[in-house]
């Protein structure tokens, strides 16, 4: 390996190969802390600063390599297992990035030694890349560092540090010149299209538009089988910081990838609850809901869905989710879910749906710790106005009281979030549609009631006159609306709307409701020791089994990517020893080049103008007269001491390429002057 690089010393430059290393251990540096490696990526530096050292002299350049894949290979199996570590870390830290559920690799171990093995790797790499004046594989990790902050989600400051270093790298050693391969490029971004897929950041992109939920340029078509007043979710909101509210994030959620993993295997679905509902009770009365998105915007869904159609809920995706697969896609909504007279948990337990329990069990219990948040000084606002120790049914009418009588609503503050709940509950009492949901999500939290603050669209009963089945109503996004929902145990979410405008649209179950005090303040559930037989069916699962190793595929992967390189460093090598030619043996090689590819191997016993007279009539007339204008100046370059100029250069060159392209035409030509035998030999 060293050998190969011999000759390009003389552009060797230890200012540019410093830069180009210390990029290089940076890069490992960042990985490993965002994979979580702790002290250990510092040591990790270390390792690859010790390679480049070895790289400084051609003598010594491969040692550390060689000593690398050997250690790998002696220890193949703590290397595989290891490399399995490595994995499970890169696919731990895409589950607390995305929120998703993955599924680790069973047989692993400490990802340390494979760090190492590849510490040492790159760096061998990016010496030999430094050594032959390329920039090519500081490119290369640049654009792999940021794919990868894409899959794991870098903290922005590593991906500014990145970025800015490999600038700094690269101006440090000069503008990057065209001796990228077109293969690498194709590679490379392969690759980053790959990855970018795999990751969802497409969808990522195409939903940044309708992040912003001032956006008023969605519009929806809404087909109603029976057409009455209907709520259409858009996002919903767990947490609160700083005033604002928003999602849990892909960290918080992971921490329940376990029981989502379990849920998905009991084909329980928080957006299809109703559905495993209906099921377990043996219900069946579902009417269609048919929604358009005719102008951009996140797919709509609905409380009580049963099934969907070109839309569906994706298991990994930790808390639930809800996709569409075509911007027309029908729902399966139950009908009077809000008003079924499905009881109180207590009442449920009776009729043993003991699967249903079990998985619903997973899933409250993932509710009562993500949406019970609040602060003291909130709870201790809400106890002071709300009685927080009677039932669930008095604080759902003390609220709508408060909310239509006593506050007043800023319609002029369609979003809200300037008024604090102090503000709403003591101050002005006053708000926006916002505002109201947001107080109200406060106040049962304060009683010990999971709730969400909702975004989507309310189809009120005066927009549903008129329409005749399954007539078509359109709605904009500039008519979103917000409310409050809340966790009714054992059946699901509940809406629960505080808009004067809208309160009373829709009935709820609010009569069947029959809470006792808690230690938490909420419904009242079953004791543990009636609870036992749903708990078991659960909690004996509730760890996930872990996939089938893949440390094959592992291995398979690795070996593409080195093999990958050499042929990177293969060709790159190639083309700098063409570029250290003199003139004249450019021209032979590339005059030769050409001639082989039109003539094939056995020319030797030809002339000049029998080559070319069996080329014009394969490739035509302009490709001959290419060619015996070459063989003028090939016989310059061999035989006389003249000086090759551009223009001459830049013939044989166009000659090679166009060589390389040419295709045999397809014509009948007449009785050739060359005989038949020769004209065989000639022309591949």
């Amino acid at each position: 390996m060293t050998a190969s690089v011999c000759y390009v010393e003389k552009h060797f430059s230890k200012g540019v190969y410093i830069m180009q290393s210390l990029f290089g251990a940076v890069t490992m540096l960042l990985l490993s802390l965002s994979l979580g490696m702790g002290w250990r990526a510092f040591v990790l530096v270390g390792v690859c600063i010790l390679t480049a050292l070895a790289g400084v002299s051609k003598k010594t350049l491969s040692i550390s390599f060689f000593a690398a894949l050997l250690s790998a290979v002696i220890f193949h199996n703590k290397f595989l297992t290891s490399l399995a570590g490595l994995l499970n870390c890169v696919l731990t830290a895409h589950g607390k990035s995305a929120g998703v559920v993955e599924m680790l690799v069973e047989k692993s171990s400490d990802p340390w030694f494979a760090l190492c093995v590849g510490a040492v790797i790159v760096s061998t790499v990016q010496s030999i890349f430094s050594r032959l004046d390329s920039r090519v594989f500081t490119v290369a990790m640049l654009a792999l560092f940021l794919c990868a902050g894409i899959f794991i989600d870098i903290p922005l400051y590593y991906a500014t540090a990145e970025v800015a270093l490999g600038i700094l790298a690269l101006t440090f050693s000069g503008s990057i010149k065209g001796d990228l391969k077109p293969f690498v490029l194709i590679l490379t971004a392969f690759c980053a299209v790959l990855i970018a897929c795999l990751t969802g950041l497409f969808d990522k992109l195409s939903n940044f538009a309708f992040a912003d939920r001032f956006n008023t340029k969605s519009e929806y078509e809404i087909i109603m089988e029976h057409p009455q007043p209907l709520y259409l979710l858009e996002s919903r909101f767990e947490k609160e910081t700083n005033g604002v509210w928003g999602e849990l994030s892909g960290e918080e959620k992971y921490a329940y990838s376990d029981e989502f993993y379990w849920l998905d295997k009991l084909d329980f679905s928080p957006a299809f609850q109703t559905s495993s509902l209906d099921n377990a009770l043996g219900i069946s009365d579902s009417g269609n809901v048919t929604v358009n998105i005719k102008n951009g915007g996140k797919p709509l869904y609905t409380y009580g869905m049963t099934a969907a159609e070109n839309a569906f809920s994706d298991p990994k995706i930790i808390g639930g989710s809800f996709e569409n697969t075509k911007s027309y896609y029908r729902l399966a909504v139950s009908e009077g879910y809000l008003t079924k007279p499905f009881g109180t948990f207590d009442t449920l337990r009776t009729s043993e749906p003991l699967d249903y329990l079990a998985a619903e069990k997973g899933y409250r219990d993932y509710v009562y710790s993500t949406c019970l948040d609040i602060s003291a000084e909130d709870k201790q606002l809400a106890a002071n106005h709300f009685d927080l120790q009677g039932s669930q049914g008095k604080l759902r009418s003390d609220m709508l009281s408060f909310f239509v009588s006593d506050a007043v609503l800023d319609r002029s503050k369609t979003y809200g979030g300037e008024s604090s709940f102090a503000d709403m509950l003591e101050v002005t009492c006053r708000g926006g549609e916002e505002d109201f949901a947001a107080a109200a999500v406060k106040i049962f939290r304060a009683k010990g009631v999971p709730a969400r603050l909702c975004r989507g669209y309310f189809i009120t009963s005066d927009m549903t006159k008129g329409l005749t089945d399954n007539s078509a109503l359109t709605i904009t996004s500039k008519q979103l609306h917000y409310w409050a929902e809340y966790y009714k145990d054992g059946i699901g979410w509940q809406p629960f709307e505080v808009c004067p405008d809208y309160v009373g649209m829709i009935k709820t179950d609010d009569s069947s409701v029959k809470a006792k005090p808690t230690n938490q303040g909420g419904e009242a559930l079953a004791p543990e020791d009636e609870d036992k037989p749903r708990e078991e069916i659960f909690e004996e699962n509730k760890t996930k089994p872990a996939e089938k190793s893949y440390a094959v595929y592992i291995v398979i992967g690795a070996v593409i990517l080195i093999l990958c390189l050499i042929v990177a460093i293969i060709a790159l090598v190639r083309k700098r020893k063409f570029a250290a030619l003199p003139d004249s043996k450019k021209v032979e090689k590339l005059f030769f080049a050409g001639r082989k590819k039109l003539c094939g191997r056995d020319f030797s016993d030809h002339t000049p103008r029998e080559l070319s007279e069996s080329i014009k009539k394969t490739f035509g007339t302009d490709m001959a007269e290419s060619f015996a204008e070459c063989e003028k100046i090939y016989e310059k370059a061999r035989f006389s001491r003249l000086e090759i100029t551009k223009e001459e250069m830049a013939v044989v060159k166009n000659f090679s390429g166009q060589a390389k392209k040419a295709k045999k035409l397809k014509v009948n030509t007449p009785t050739p002057s060359v005989p038949p035998s020769k004209r065989i030999s000639l022309c591949s």
